[in-house]
């Protein structure tokens, strides 16, 4: 039950990142004007719109798989400290990119976790431990 529960769920996450993803590459300026009429503000969102319409489509899905796997965290943080932080920090300090550009390296982390986390998923541990939560 779980299982067919968790495969929906990802389904529509997975639609739903998509929706945001063609949203943010072919329509950014009408989203942005959802918000706001300042013309600066909306260049600046819409490029920012597509930095995160290209990472939306992984952090959304590791966002459900790791709410469910709460004991796979390990990968989130481990990612985080060892891989963004320090790459954010290079691009930032050493390479000193723009600031847009710093923003979707320390997203690329999203990338590196996605494996570990599908692994986990797939072996199916984590669903025995909800059913034994249940009792």
């Amino acid at each position: 039950m779980h299982a067919i529960l968790l495969c929906w769920v990802l389904r529509y996450v997975f639609i739903i990142s998509i929706l945001f993803l063609l949203a943010a590459f072919f329509i950014p300026e009408t989203l942005m004007r959802l918000f706001t009429n300042d013309t600066i503000l909306i260049d600046y969102g819409i490029k920012y719109l597509k930095v995160i319409g290209l990472s939306y489509n992984f952090s959304g899905v590791l966002q459900v798989l790791q709410g469910i796997l709460k004991n796979c965290g390990y990968a989130g943080r481990c990612t985080m400290w060892c891989f963004a932080v320090p790459l954010g920090c290079i691009a930032a300090f050493v390479f000193k990119l723009p600031v847009m550009m710093v923003y979707f390296v320390l997203n690329l982390d999203e990338l590196v976790k996605l494996p570990a986390v599908f692994k986990y998923y797939k072996q199916y541990k984590w669903l025995k431990n909800l059913t034994e939560m249940e009792n």
